[in-house]
């Protein structure tokens, strides 16, 4: 019997140094999977949020779905933080692989700069 259902995803991934975390991109999607293949569940979503640290603004410059409905599928975003000296850009994706073994979707964050 293959496992499927359906969940609306709410990760968050914590971006620090030394411990001490300084900013936070928060990705929420509705999705669905039967086995190891999973996809987005109707037409909205992903929604991401950026938390910047304090005295930085920020722009999202991506949101959206990759390989929707197969055994690869990614939410993730694209964004960049500035201060008054400088700007830097972020890349952050949660990964789907389908059927977790203990329930519900298994899934990993990969991100950087």
């Amino acid at each position: 019997m293959t496992a499927s259902g359906c969940l609306t995803v709410d990760a968050s991934l914590n971006f620090g140094w030394m411990g001490i975390s300084f900013m936070t991109d928060r990705i929420v999607v509705p999705m669905c999977w039967n086995g190891p293949t999973s996809w987005r569940n109707g037409g909205a979503g992903p929604q991401c949020y950026i938390y910047p640290p304090p005295g930085y603004s920020f722009g999202k410059d991506w949101c959206d779905m990759y390989n929707n409905n197969t055994t690869s599928t990614q939410a993730g975003d694209d964004w960049h933080i500035s201060s008054a000296w400088s700007t830097t850009y972020f890349w952050a994706r949660l990964n789907f692989r389908g059927a977790c073994p203990l329930g519900g979707i298994s899934y990993y964050w990969t991100g950087g700069q």
